[in-house]
């Protein structure tokens, strides 16, 4: 062996230096990522649906820090007939354990029945007690520095596996920040989901709402 190194060492030298460099940047990016913080916020996430002006759903959005839901009264087709109801996929998300946890409404004893004037109309719903005294911040990037992603193990490369940390782990949603992807546990239906907002009231991220 050292007879043929000692004969080949410009082929030896070929083949460790790709080698090497590799395992500099493998080494470089694991203390990168290794002063990297886990995420601090629990935060809220939702599915958008992109469904006609006629159907019935949980309208939610972030007003002035808080949690907002309204319901809104399908309105009749051509032949008089209503819609189906629109499901409502939001998920509060907790920082410390990454789990995500399904949250519902009480919708109208009416709501595919509309007593005539209120077709179409928006009326309040009950925030879940839980929630109603945090307070959220509608940025896309928490205030600690994360953002919602996907992680794709399809398309991927002996570069990707080895420089991108997102390829240790199946499909499925994760908080980024500097190539350190950490994984949302909890939800089937990965594709779709956007931030809404995350939790800045300090109380609420040492405990589970």
């Amino acid at each position: 062996m050292q007879t043929f190194i000692k004969e080949n060492k410009a082929l030896v030298a070929a083949l460790l230096l790709p080698v090497l460099f590799a395992g500099f940047f493998l080494i470089s990016k694991q203390i990168a990522t290794s002063t990297i913080n886990p995420p601090a916020h629990d935060f809220m996430i939702f599915k958008h649906n992109n469904s006609y002006n006629n159907s019935a759903g949980v309208n939610i959005k972030i007003l002035d820090g808080k949690l907002s839901a309204k319901f809104r009264y399908p309105k009749a087709n051509n032949d008089d007939r209503y819609g189906e109801l629109r499901e409502t996929e939001l998920y509060f998300v907790t920082a410390k354990t990454m789990i995500a946890e399904k949250i519902n409404f009480s919708i109208p004893d009416d709501a595919m029945n509309p007593a005539q004037g209120r077709e179409g109309t928006l009326v309040a719903l009950e925030v879940p007690e839980k929630l109603r005294a945090l307070s959220f911040s509608s940025s896309a990037i928490s205030p600690d520095g994360f953002e919602l992603d996907y992680r794709d193990s399809n398309g991927g490369n002996l570069m990707t596996e080895i420089f991108d940390t997102r390829y240790n782990h199946p499909n499925g949603l994760v908080l980024r920040q500097s190539g350190q992807r950490f994984p949302i546990r909890g939800i089937n239906d990965n594709y779709g989901f956007v931030i809404l907002g995350w939790v800045t009231t300090p109380s609420a991220n040492k405990e589970t709402p």
